[in-house]
């Protein structure tokens, strides 16, 4: 029997179990290359087990009460990055700007084929640039930048994180809501290291790079976070969609592209704290502030960050 190691958790394909159980001595032979540090689990793996009752958790009204509670946000100046259709604010509750590095004719163009995404609802952004040092399209500074499902697309992270930092003022705060790997379709794939946002910093990565597209392409796997919630992974973390030769020809007519969107980082809740104690020692305009884990039926994790 085939058993996929993933450090202190074992998962056979087609074992029964929809949850990766614990090594048990029954002899299966480990394939190494797949030590995918699921041994952090699930995010509940210590907690709960998966079951049909859990219900999805709704992400903008968990934010919003996040934020309240560390925030009186009416009377704050926010910035929000990224929010295409899904503004964590709308103009009119709170005093807020949008950035994004499209307008949304462009948003429209790329994601209209994606059922996820509703087009019209698509909020005109105050500042556009797909520059990479884009604060200088940026006329003001904020108190409060909200970026939800931003920096794990953000092909060079520490860059990104000065950026953000260059629009806020001294005591501006960065609120992230983070996908946790292991209810996403980056289950498999390893956590994002130091030496990979510092890799990418020297590189000056502008975009999305062959490698981090292949990672993306490769390791694939059409999961939902409600498909770990409730313990209905094991047929799709069997299942492919390209072998290594495809993913690397695949990642390679993408790095050509101008925008190619992917996961360039990725981490769970776990290795994002163990990520940012590291990330600190560089030296940054940011320190941790607050954190709060991914809650049953959800798949994302919430990081505020305080400017220093």
């Amino acid at each position: 029997m085939l058993v996929y190691d993933f450090g202190d958790l074992r998962w056979a394909p087609g074992g029964g179990s929809s949850l990766p159980s614990r090594g048990d001595g029954d002899g299966g032979e480990v394939i190494p290359g797949l030590r995918r540090r699921l041994a952090r689990g699930r995010p509940d793996v210590s907690r709960s087990e998966p079951t049909s009752t859990i219900e999805p958790v709704r992400s903008g009204p968990r934010r919003r009460e996040f934020i309240e509670k560390a925030f009186d946000i009416s009377s704050l100046d926010v910035l929000e990055i990224g929010a295409f259709d899904h503004p964590t604010y709308n103009r009119g509750e709170v005093q807020i700007a949008f950035f994004d590095r499209f307008d949304p004719g462009e948003l429209s163009e790329k994601y209209s084929h994606v059922e996820t995404r509703d087009t019209d609802a698509t909020v005109v952004p105050d500042y556009v640039s797909k520059e990479k040092r884009f604060s200088a399209v940026v006329d003001r500074s904020f108190d409060l930048v909200i970026a939800n499902h931003v920096l794990e697309h953000v092909a060079d992270p520490l860059t990104w994180l000065a950026e953000v930092a260059a629009v806020t003022g001294p005591n501006g705060q960065l609120f992230m809501a983070l996908p946790d790997r292991r209810s996403t379709c980056d289950i498999l794939r390893r956590d994002s290291t130091l030496s990979d946002w510092i890799r990418w910093r020297e590189d000056d990565l502008e975009k999305a790079s062959a490698d981090q597209l292949f990672d993306a392409i490769y390791y694939h796997r059409a999961i939902t976070h409600m498909d770990v919630w409730r313990g209905n992974m094991n047929a799709k973390l069997e299942t492919k969609r390209f072998p290594a030769d495809e993913a690397w020809r695949r990642a390679q007519v993408h790095a050509a592209e101008p925008a190619p969107d992917v996961h360039c980082s990725v981490f769970s809740s776990v290795s994002f704290r163990e990520l940012w104690c590291n990330v600190e020692e560089l030296g940054i305009p940011w320190r941790w502030d607050q954190f709060e884990d991914v809650v049953p039926g959800s798949n994302e994790f919430f990081v505020l960050l305080a400017r220093v």
